[in-house]
């Protein structure tokens, strides 16, 4: 590692035999940080290293940069440093620039990858009280395995979001950073019967007209089959309509979030949560209007069955309903 570091010190120094002073300075600086390095004393090879590039601001000096910074485990920079010098190293040899790819490449293992969204433009990016940009962000931030803060701002729009939260080496975090208060959801549209449903129901009161007539000691009984076939179908449908307004909460409070099926976990644990119970919401209410579109058949097949359709029977009370052509449900019909 040494050898490599006194690479960057003769290409600094390489330039002319009179060297200025700044250089002159620099150069001592950076031996001082190899020895230093090949102590084990990183803080204070850092701080040499620093000084040096303070005054020659060569790009080769990122190298050493880099190696002062793994040995102090602080992953980010030494990625970035070595980031630096990979984009101009054009005079360093090819060991060096091997070396640093290798160094690069090993540090994706070591350090946690963040990705910050949010619904505000141009809001400052804060990570442990130091300025990282504005949104929508250039790229994955990178970060030391540990606890960091975050802060998301901008003057005079919305709230400010703050965060703290614990990256993880090697992985990838996404952190949905919204401002704005959500927009309040409105109610789904409610369910138009319209003429063909009307027809429907009338049709499937028809059907049942022709069947064969009970005799009139069970016609009481297939009546009260009649009523409780056509409440369990109001129940029925009246699940079905809860459990539809459920998804419809649960898939607008998803998009509010700016969740993503392409994200990992959809962008985080609530949007997977958000995600589960609406797609359980809609099975629950598909069968739910399934159910009350069986029984409410059932229930006009036996009102029509047990009615009494001798000459001057009179009209009689009915409750008759049928699965819907156009919406999920079922249609009803009353009679008295």
């Amino acid at each position: 590692m040494l050898a490599l570091l006194v690479v960057a010190v003769i290409g600094l120094s390489g330039v002319g035999h009179a060297a200025p002073d700044p250089k002159t300075a620099a150069k001592k600086m950076l031996l001082e940080g190899a020895a230093l390095v090949k102590r084990g004393d990183y803080e204070a090879a850092l701080a040499r290293f620093k000084a040096a590039y303070d005054l020659v601001p060569n790009p080769k000096i990122q190298y050493n940069l880099g190696i002062a910074y793994m040995g102090l485990e602080r992953n980010a920079e030494a990625f970035e440093a070595f980031q630096t010098f990979l984009g101009d190293a054009s005079e360093a040899s090819t060991e060096t620039i091997t070396k640093a790819r290798l160094y690069k490449e090993s540090l994706l293992l070591k350090v946690c990858r963040l990705t910050v969204h949010s619904d505000v433009h141009g809001a400052t990016i804060t990570l442990d009280g130091r300025p990282r940009g504005t949104t929508p962000p250039a790229g994955e931030i990178l970060l030391n395995a540990g606890t960091h803060s975050l802060v998301v701002a901008k003057d005079g729009v919305g709230t400010a979001f703050t965060k703290w939260f614990d990256a993880t080496a090697g992985s990838a975090l996404t952190i949905e950073a919204n401002l704005l208060p959500p927009a309040p959801a409105s109610p789904p549209p409610r369910p138009v019967l319209t003429v063909r449903d009307l027809a429907a129901a009338r049709a499937a009161a028809d059907l049942a007209a022709a069947a064969p007539k009970p005799a009139p000691s069970s016609r009481r009984s297939v009546k009260v089959a009649g009523f409780v076939t056509g409440g369990l179908a109001v129940a029925a449908l009246g699940f079905g309509t809860f459990e539809w307004v459920i998804k419809e909460l649960r898939f607008r409070s998803f998009n509010s979030r700016h969740c993503d099926k392409a994200l990992l976990n959809y962008g985080g644990d609530g949007c997977v949560s958000l995600n589960s119970e609406g797609a359980s919401a809609k099975t629950l209410g598909y069968v739910g209007f399934a159910a009350a579109g069986v029984l409410g058949a059932a229930s006009t097949i036996f009102f029509v069955v047990g009615r009494d359709h001798s000459p001057g029977a009179g009209e009689e009370r009915s409750l008759a309903c049928a699965p819907s052509l156009t919406l999920p449900g079922a249609a009803c019909r009353l009679t008295f």
